[in-house]
């Protein structure tokens, strides 16, 4: 994933981690990317405005995308090359939602068959990295810092002088869903941003 699209910067990550060596430096970007990921499959939806592809049927009034604030519709277009004009529908952003003032045709391949739709859009709720909000921020600092101290997902070690303990957290490892691998703290940060399925 592009540091563009991440809910913290390189920068911000290592920073919060105290970590001045360069030769980390794969590593927690690494990290960077897979807490964005998980976070946003998390709550269902993108942080930063990015551009997003979907495959959808026609012959309905609406569709609903997967991601949104939708930000813009760049395309809508069938294997034909055939196109929904944006004169036939309304965006209603906040919900992701495409509405025809008739219906959605059905769209068509090469030889004619029944195909999918192709939309291209945007979606998401900050412009960039340094303007997400700082309750998304603090979630991906709070995956970042626990990764970065694992030896392995599902593998905590803790060391007190001479004695050292190294243990399976079985808890996280059998999650499941939208909430896998996710903290405690993070779901509770979030929960007011997961996203109903529609």
């Amino acid at each position: 994933m592009p540091e563009s699209y991440a809910l913290v910067s390189l920068d911000e990550a290592r920073t919060q981690l105290g970590i001045e060596d360069t030769n980390k430096a794969a590593r927690v970007s690494l990290l960077v990317d897979a807490a964005t990921e998980l976070i946003e499959n998390y709550i269902g939806n993108a942080v930063v405005i990015r551009s997003f592809t979907e495959k959808h049927w026609g012959a309905k009034k609406h569709i609903f995308l997967q991601r949104y604030p939708v930000t813009a519709i760049t395309s809508i277009t069938d294997p034909d090359s055939q196109t929904v004009a944006a004169a036939d529908y309304i965006l209603i952003d906040d919900e992701g939602r495409l509405q025809h003032h008739g219906t959605f045709p059905n769209a068509r391949d090469a030889d004619g068959a029944r195909a999918r739709w192709s939309i291209v859009y945007t979606a998401g709720r900050y412009t960039a990295t340094n303007t997400v909000a700082a309750k998304f921020k603090e979630a991906a600092h709070i995956i970042i810092a626990e990764r970065f101290r694992r030896a392995e997902p599902g593998i905590t070690s803790r060391k007190v002088g001479d004695l050292a303990i190294t243990y399976s957290d079985r808890s996280t490892s059998r999650s499941i869903g939208r909430s896998l691998a996710i903290p405690d703290e993070v779901r509770a940060l979030l929960a007011d941003e997961v996203s109903l399925s529609v």
